[in-house]
């Protein structure tokens, strides 16, 4: 007989299930062929013997849970663990991969490890009584409850599949097909007879023709809080005539109100948005140079998204991700340990923003830890850092970004903001920090995840970026890669790329821009990159789904050496010397832009000058470069947004000869130029 629950089980859910060392060194007694074993049935018992004494039995209709093992170890031990996948390769249902999956630089390269043929499946064909039999009644009336209250889910088919619940920290993983004991679940024991059956209905909410999607199990319709979206409204409005600089003394005091009303109203991603735009507020009025223009229209731009997605009562995009979810709030994190997942640069016009991002080891939740530093003045002497530099330096208690980025972080407390954000502890005696061994395996769903294929899945559910979760990690994912193919640099976009390839041959593209500030790091990569004793095994990066395909922005990239030891190379700030190349252009300028980037970048340049100065201060100047704008945009194909643009200059044109101007109309198109700006980000531009 064939127990297809024993072949379905990956060496990674075996780890799961026991521990990753339990995992390694029953394969490494395999590979090195030190004992021996046949497999017989006894009954509709499943026997296998081994040639050292050990007997592992596994029972008919159990689980590896229930498997019994002479040794006498309590639980599931590595005799077991070796039995099963001893069991996946003598078994005919098992494929071996191919050559080249299972190819390494070093000698003693492990035999090929067995691949199971498993189609996608579908959990929501799992039934209630099913459900009930493995969960106790109470527990899953407990579930329903909580089903009917509103459940938002992130599914994905697949071998696996797998359910992210975007309202609270879990995933779950559906390790056998159409058996729900068999599943991966970063919660407790006590939590998965809530978790599952909620995982399983959703699973049956899923439209037949997508295999992925993002649904929201909600009996009853969000009530629309029209009166905080009518005073968001006002206050937006006053923006826009006023501008950052001429708003009235009351109004940051308003907005901090209108906030905590968002607050109240369970719309926790429009009172981050409010906090955001507050700051950028205050930073102007005390003439703080992070204050950053271009931040003001995109702030604006996703307030009015949301607010109009709110009021429209749309399902098209689930409300609860768009409001957010009574877990988007501030977190106390306990004790924890952090594994660090590289850093990644943002630079503005006057400022440079360094992250570093982490996974928690245990819980499996990602978070980033930040801080932007001001450039030099326009008229200083001084040079601006390079990014390398300004990743040594301190963030807390002697620990840079660098190091936390490639470490390990041991904390004590800390907390964790809406946004993802790590608040670290003061006191020094709270942080440890430590190098680790990038054995990425280790790293938990979602953010790890098992080929491009699952991640190619995932980026075609999801909705413009302005209508989801306001995270930093949103977009960080990890990925297990066999090789990188084609690598070479760009010239026209002075970038570097590569097409990273996984386990199954799928592929993604990497790319990484050249700065002349990140030129340390861009250099450590591409050295790695063409270097053959370096086999790469995982990247991570912010991704995204563009016409070609799935598209990497690496903050991180691991490599692994002839003598088994890995290393990350973080291409933003890494600090290890390497051969200096030429590249001719150390900067992409506007001439090595495409045509529709050149004329999205004044798109929001001109917004930015807008909300600065306001409507009123507009005048014919303003009107002129609108006109000009709208004509450049309509030569690039976006003939509506050209429309709106001169629109606007029409608007405009004629405050200066009205006594009594009414601003009402120009508010009305500034509100769609910014919702429109903010969307455009999502603009694939290659």
């Amino acid at each position: 007989m064939n127990r297809i629950d024993l072949l379905a089980l990956a060496p990674d859910d075996l780890a799961s299930l026991t521990n990753r060392g339990t995992v390694k060194r029953a394969q490494k007694e395999l590979e090195e062929q030190s004992v021996t074993c046949a497999f017989r049935e006894d009954g509709n018992d499943l026997i296998c013997e081994w040639s050292d004494g050990i007997v592992c039995r596994f029972p008919a209709g159990k689980t590896i849970h229930d498997a019994i093992c002479s040794s006498g170890i309590v639980g599931i031990s590595r005799h077991i663990i070796r039995s099963v996948l001893a069991y996946q390769q003598q078994s005919p249902v098992a494929e071996k991969q191919p050559d080249s999956a299972a190819e390494t630089t070093d000698e003693a390269a492990p035999t090929a490890k067995p691949k199971t043929i498993t189609p996608d499946w579908n959990p929501g064909h799992i039934s209630d009584d099913q459900l009930i039999k493995h969960f106790r009644s109470a527990t899953i009336a407990k579930a329903r409850q909580r089903y009917e209250q509103g459940v938002l889910v992130e599914l994905i088919l697949g071998p696996k599949p797998l359910a992210r619940f975007l309202d609270e920290p879990c995933t779950v993983r559906f390790l056998v097909p159409g058996d729900v004991r068999y599943v991966s679940a970063d919660c407790s024991e006590a939590l998965l007879g809530t978790f599952v059956p909620l995982a399983v209905w959703a699973f049956r909410q899923l439209e037949p023709d997508r295999r992925s999607g993002i649904v929201s199990l909600q009996q009853k319709a969000s009530d629309v809080p029209v009166q905080v979206l009518d005073d968001l409204d006002s206050l937006l409005s006053e923006l826009c005539v006023d501008g950052i600089q001429g708003t009235s003394a009351t109004w940051p005091q308003r907005l901090t109100r209108q906030e905590a009303s968002c607050r109240d109203a369970g719309l926790p991603w429009l009172a981050e948005l409010l906090v955001d735009l507050l700051q950028q507020r205050e930073m102007y009025a005390s003439h703080d140079a992070l204050f950053e223009p271009q931040a003001v229209p995109r702030l604006t731009g996703e307030l009015i998204v949301r607010s109009r997605a709110i009021r429209s009562g749309t399902t098209a995009v689930p409300q609860l991700l768009i409001r957010g979810t009574r877990s988007d709030r501030t977190t106390e994190l306990p004790s924890c340990r952090l594994i660090g997942l590289g850093c990644g640069v943002r630079q503005s016009r006057r400022a440079v923003t360094v992250t570093a991002y982490l996974q928690d080891a245990d819980a499996g939740s990602v978070v980033g830890v930040d801080r932007t530093f001001a450039d030099p003045a326009e008229d200083s002497t001084d040079p601006p850092r390079d990014f390398t530099s300004l990743g040594q330096l301190t963030l807390t208690r002697g620990v840079s970004l660098t190091a936390v980025g490639m470490g390990q972080l041991l904390i004590k407390s800390a907390k964790r903001t809406p946004a993802g954000r790590l608040v670290l502890p003061r006191t020094a005696s709270s942080i440890s920090l430590n190098p680790q061994a990038f054995a990425w395996e280790h790293l938990r769903p979602p953010l790890a995840v098992e080929g491009f294929a699952e991640l190619a899945a995932r980026l075609e559910l999801l909705p413009p970026s302005s209508l989801r979760p306001r995270r930093l990690t949103e977009a960080l994912h990890v990925c297990a890669i066999e090789r990188f193919d084609d690598v070479g640099f760009d010239i026209q976009s002075q970038r570097l790329v590569a097409t990273a390839v996984d386990g199954a041959g799928e592929k993604a593209h990497l790319f990484h821009p050249f700065t002349t500030r990140g030129r340390t790091g861009f250099e450590s990569l591409s050295a790695a990159l063409s270097d053959s004793s370096l086999r790469p095994r995982f990247v991570c990066g912010h991704v995204s789904r563009r016409r070609a395909g799935v598209w990497i922005e690496p903050t991180c990239v691991v490599f692994e050496a002839a003598d088994g030891k890995r290393r990350g190379i973080s291409p933003w700030t890494d600090a290890r010397p390497a051969e200096a190349t030429e590249h001719e252009n150390h900067d992409l300028t506007a001439s090595g832009r495409s045509p529709l980037a050149t004329v999205l970048q004044e798109f929001g340049f001109e917004l930015s000058e807008l909300l600065l100065n306001g409507i009123r201060r507009a005048g014919p100047m303003g009107s002129k470069r609108w006109a000009r704008l709208g004509e450049q945009v309509s030569r690039v194909g976006l003939n509506q947004l050209g429309q709106r643009m001169r629109l606007l200059s029409e608007i405009l044109s004629g405050q200066s000869e009205q006594t009594r101007w009414e601003p009402t109309a120009a508010v009305s198109q500034a509100f769609n130029l910014l919702m429109l700006s903010r969307l455009s980000d999502d603009i694939p531009l290659e």
